[in-house]
Formats: structure tokens, sequence, C-alpha cells
């Protein structure tokens, strides 16, 4: 198959857009964060894991983590941070990629410190404790017929 684009399309270059331009700020809060688009933007760290065969199920622990108050120019970043708990946001699943279980890990590195201040998380380990025992298509009891 051909493909092509009109030539008036590959030509144009950048397009101008009416009224005026909008100043995105650009956390640096996180580095290669992803963005939760239903808690209006809030950055979170993603990570894929992979997992010894026969897997079915994940749990996952934070380790050696390391936090820092947050400022007030990043508190202004994040408008869909409500009331984080007293440890960070930790969420694991198990998925499937080419019949390979690997885990898959959402962190939101926020926290409510002991004093009550905001804290980020800076540095940190996971721990990862696999199961095979897990959810997953359960065995069915095998019949023969009596002879």
């Amino acid at each position: 198959m051909d493909w092509h684009l009109e030539p008036d399309v590959a030509r144009s270059g950048p397009q101008r857009t009416e009224g005026p331009a909008k100043e995105v700020p650009t956390a640096t809060l996180l580095e290669g964060a992803f963005l939760d688009v239903q808690r209006q933007e809030l950055p979170y760290i993603h990570e894929v894991v992979a997992l010894k065969a026969g897997t079915r199920s994940v749990e996952v622990f934070l380790e050696n983590a390391r936090y820092e108050p947050l400022t007030r120019e990043e508190l202004a970043l994040l408008p869909g941070l409500d009331a984080p708990g007293a440890q960070p946001e930790l969420h694991a699943r198990v998925s499937w990629y080419r019949k390979k279980p690997h885990a898959l890990i959402d962190l939101y590195p926020y926290r409510t410190s002991p004093n009550g201040g905001l804290e980020k998380l800076v540095d940190y380990e996971l721990r990862i404790q696999e199961r095979a025992d897990g959810p997953g298509p359960a065995a069915r009891p095998k019949s023969y017929p009596s002879t």
C-alpha cells in the first residue's frame, strides 16, 4: 500500500491558532512522569517489571523511602493532590505481554508527613512479592468415566 500526504498538508508547516498563547507550566517535580487525567493531571510514576513464569498475583512494598517537603510552587502545580495519606498511594496488578507476566505498578509519590505537611518521594526501592496462587482461571476438577 502506498501512503502519501496531500501536497498542501505535507508542506504547510506549523499552524497558527487564534488567541493568546497559553503558558503551560512544566513541572520538574517528576521527570518522565505520567499524568492522571482523572485527577487533574496529577503526576505519578508508572513502572513495568517482568515477573517469573506462572506468577498470578503480585504485592509491592515501598522500602528505603526518602521524602522532601513540597514547596508552594510545587503545590500550585498539583491541583489534583487532595489529601494524601500517611503513605504514598501504590497500586500493582499483573498483566500479560506475549504470554509472559508483568507487574504494572502505579505510584503516587506524595504523602502527609507526621507533622501535617505535604511531602514528595525523592528516593525509594520497590520490593515485589510474586505469587503463583493468585486470581486467575481455576483448575476444573477432572472426571473420568467409570469402566
